[in-house]
This record gives C-alpha cells, structure tokens and sequence, in this order.
C-alpha cells in the first residue's frame, strides 16, 4: 500500500501562488471600479404651486420643485429651517463647537452643510412632462422672507481631485405672507 506524502515544500509553493493569484486578481478588478463621469449637467429649475408655475410661494402653501439634471443624486438645502441649539440659562443661542460652528438642534440650511444635524431635502428621480428627466421634492416655507436656494447634484465619479463630482446651482426665491 502506497501513501502519498505532500512535500512541506509543495505546500508552501501552494499557498504563495495561490496568494499572489489572488492579489493579481483584486488588483485588476479595484481600477475598473474607479469609471470616471462626465460633468454633472443641471438645467432648468421650475417650480409649482397648486399645479400653477410660480415665481414666488407663499408662507404654509406646499412648493414642488423641479431639477432638470443628468445627476445620480439630489438635494435641496432651501434655508427654511434652521435651529440653533439653546442653553437652558441664557436667553440667547449661544452654543457653539470646539472650531466655531453652532451647534444645530436642525437645519436645512446650505452654510451648514457638513455639520452634524444638517440635512438637505432629498429630491427623488422623475421623468415628468414639466421638465423631462431630473428630480423633484416637495417643501413648505413657514417664514415669509427671500431665501436662497441650493441645489446640489452629483455622479458617482471620480474626475476631481477629491473624488467628488458635483454641481451646486442657486436660486433666489420669494415667499410672501
């Protein structure tokens, strides 16, 4: 009766080949993960009121608002709702972080954007006939007054030095009493 013996040698020899396939196999396959995008293309902005295309809103009345884009992703940061987190002893809102920011209890607020507790309105993707492709949201302003809309679009590329391609359109918009 005969029994085969593996070599320590063939093992080893084994499992080094076996370990540099499988490097040379993730090393392919990382780059072509990495597809670089065209430019982000945002178009026209509309926005509607009761089924009417307006140019100002009004104060409690619901906004649709339309983003014509080629972007994977949206939002919009309508500066409508921006809380500053309050101490219980002062009467002013004072709270601020360790580099100078406020610390928000909320905000949609695009000069926020990056601190924690801010938040843009998420757009979802539609193929309507007001604007063809692109993006829409819904949102209600509870204050009259003239704020300045962002709208941030983005694909998933990687074209820029950080990796982020992304187009940010403002839009000055009215809202009466």
């Amino acid at each position: 009766m005969v029994i085969n013996t593996l070599n320590i040698e063939d093992m080893k020899n084994s499992i080094i080949l076996k370990f540099l396939l499988m490097i040379a196999v993730v090393s392919v396959g990382i780059p072509s993960c990495r597809e670089e995008q065209t430019e982000t293309v945002v178009g026209e902005i509309k926005i509607y009121m009761d089924d009417q295309q307006v140019t100002a809103g009004k104060v409690g009345s619901e906004l649709q608002f339309y983003l014509e884009t080629d972007a994977e992703l949206a939002t919009m940061w309508p500066g409508g709702n921006r809380e500053i987190l309050q101490t219980v002893t002062l009467p002013v809102r004072d709270s601020i972080d360790v580099w100078g920011n406020p610390v928000l209890v909320r905000s949609n607020d695009y000069r926020d954007y990056g601190l924690f507790k801010a938040a843009g309105v998420r757009m979802t993707v539609t193929e309507s006939d007001r604007i063809g492709s692109g993006f829409e949201c819904k949102y209600t302003f509870t204050r009259a007054g003239t704020y300045e809309i962002y709208f941030l679009a983005t694909k998933y590329g990687y074209d820029t030095a950080d990796d982020w391609n992304r187009t940010i359109k403002t839009l000055s918009f009215t809202v009466q009493p």
